[in-house]
C-alpha cells in the first residue's frame, strides 16, 4: 500500500483529472461512443501519468535541492521501479487508444512522442519546452475529438485556446527556481483575458454558445482570482502550488467550450471533473 501511495504522489493525481477533461469534452463534440470515450480517457490519464513519472525522473537531481520532499530524490521509490512505471504507464495509454480506434492511436502516438521529447529534451529550452507543453494539450484535446466524427466539427478552436494557454502558464511556471515575477502573472492575466473575449466572440456564433459564455466568465473568475492571490505571495512554493491548481482550473474551461458546443449537459458533466481532483487535493494538504 506505501508504495501504491508513493506512486500516486508520483503521478500528480490529482492533476488527471484536466487531461480526463480535455477528452470528455473533445469527445463529446465530435460524438463519440460512451464505449470509446471511456477508452480515450483512460489513454489520456495513462500518458499524463507516465508523462509526470518521466519529468521526476529527469528532473531527479535538480529535485534533490528543490523539491526533495518528491518521491525519487527522497528516496521512497527506485528510479528502477519508477521507469518500469513509466514504460507500464505508456503501453497501457496506446493500447487503450488502440482500443478506440486507428485515428486515436495516431494522435496518442503524436501525444506520447510529444510528453517525451518535453521531459527529455526540450524542457531545457524555455521557450521551445514551453511550446511543446502547449501542442502537448492541443494534442489530448485533439485526441478527445478523434474519438468521433470530425467532420464539421469546430474542435479546433478549443485545442488551440487551451494549448495556447498551457504555454503561458508553462512558460511562467518554468520560473519555479527563483520566486516568480509579478511581471509573469501579469503576462497570464492579460492572456487569460483575451482568450476569454475571444472565447465569447466564437461561441456567441454557435448553437449552444449562451450555455459556454457565462461558463467561460466563471473559469475566468476562478483563474484571475488565482493568480491575484499568487500575485500577493510570489515564492516558490506559491507558484507551484498555483501552477498546480491553475492546471486544475483548464477542466472549467473544457466545461465553457462543452456547454457551447454540445450543451448544458455536457457542460455540467465536465464539471463534476472538478469535484475529484478538489477533494484528493484536500485529502492530501491534510495527510501531509
Amino acid at each position: 500500500m506505501l508504495v501504491i501511495s508513493v506512486i500516486l504522489a508520483l503521478i500528480r493525481l490529482p492533476n488527471l483529472f484536466s487531461a480526463a477533461s480535455n477528452v470528455l469534452m473533445g469527445g463529446w463534440v465530435a460524438g463519440a461512443s460512451w464505449e470509446t470515450l471511456i477508452m480515450g480517457i483512460g489513454a489520456s490519464m495513462a500518458l499524463y501519468a507516465g508523462g509526470m513519472v518521466l519529468n521526476d525522473l529527469v528532473d531527479q537531481e535538480r529535485d534533490r535541492t528543490l523539491h526533495p520532499d518528491r518521491p525519487l530524490p527522497s528516496g521512497a521509490l527506485s528510479r528502477g521501479l519508477a521507469w518500469k512505471v513509466v514504460t507500464g504507464l505508456g503501453m497501457l495509454g496506446l493500447m487503450m487508444a488502440a482500443g478506440a480506434g486507428l485515428r486515436v492511436l495516431m494522435v496518442a502516438l503524436m501525444l506520447a512522442a510529444c510528453i517525451s521529447a518535453y521531459n527529455l529534451w526540450l524542457k531545457k529550452f524555455e521557450l521551445p519546452g514551453s511550446l511543446a507543453m502547449g501542442v502537448c494539450r492541443a494534442l489530448n484535446v485533439l485526441m478527445g475529438l478523434s474519438l468521433g466524427n470530425l467532420t464539421g466539427t469546430p474542435g479546433w478552436m478549443p485545442a488551440v485556446t487551451i494549448g495556447f494557454f498551457v504555454f503561458g502558464l508553462t512558460w511562467f511556471s518554468t520560473s519555479e527556481e527563483q520566486p516568480g515575477s509579478r511581471s509573469g502573472v501579469g503576462g497570464i492575466a492579460v492572456m487569460w483575458t483575451v482568450l476569454v473575449v475571444v472565447m465569447g466572440w466564437w461561441m456567441a456564433k454557435m448553437t449552444h454558445g449562451w450555455w459556454g459564455l457565462p461558463a467561460a466568465v466563471i473559469a475566468w473568475m476562478m483563474i484571475s482570482l488565482g493568480l491575484d492571490a499568487l500575485n500577493k505571495q510570489l515564492t516558490k512554493a506559491s507558484t507551484q502550488s498555483w501552477v498546480g491548481r491553475l492546471v486544475r482550473n483548464l477542466i472549467a474551461w473544457d466545461a465553457a467550450w462543452a456547454g457551447a458546443l454540445v450543451g448544458w449537459k455536457a457542460m455540467a458533466g465536465v464539471w463534476v471533473l472538478m469535484i475529484p481532483g478538489y477533494l484528493l487535493t484536500r485529502g492530501t494538504k491534510s495527510s501531509s
